[in-house]
């Protein structure tokens, strides 16, 4: 009887770790079927698959990528620095422009003061 409970006993853990191994497989089947949408998407096409190359094609599409990205970086780079140079341009001449309006206000003002000393001269003479 101990035995036959013993071989029930083996049986049934045998037939439960089988059960396991068959959910697993089902899951595993679930996650490779599922799609999953990257950042980077390889695109399909009709070549035969070459798994020893398969890497570099994988690394070339990324770097075909990210050479496009920089690319577009550079181009906004070079926007920008044009836009910071013109920007310095129109601050220099802005300056230029603040030290002319300075001397001919200063210029103003001596012609003033210059009027204000001479006429009480001019009356006491």
């Amino acid at each position: 009887m101990d035995e036959r409970l013993g071989d029930e006993n083996l049986s049934s853990t045998l037939l439960k770790k089988q059960l396991e191994r068959i959910k697993e497989k089902e899951e595993i089947r679930n996650v490779i079927h599922e799609l999953v949408e990257t950042e980077f998407s390889v695109p399909c096409s009709l070549e035969a698959y070459d798994s020893e190359n398969a890497n570099m094609q994988f690394w070339r599409f990324m770097a075909g990528k990210f050479a496009s990205e920089l690319d577009k970086l550079r181009a906004d780079n070079l926007n920008l620095e044009n836009l910071i140079n013109s920007g310095k341009t129109r601050l220099e001449e802005l300056k230029d422009m603040n030290t002319e309006l300075l001397e001919k206000a200063q210029c103003l003002d001596n012609g003033t003061n210059e009027n204000k000393s001479s006429s009480p001269s001019s009356s006491s003479s």
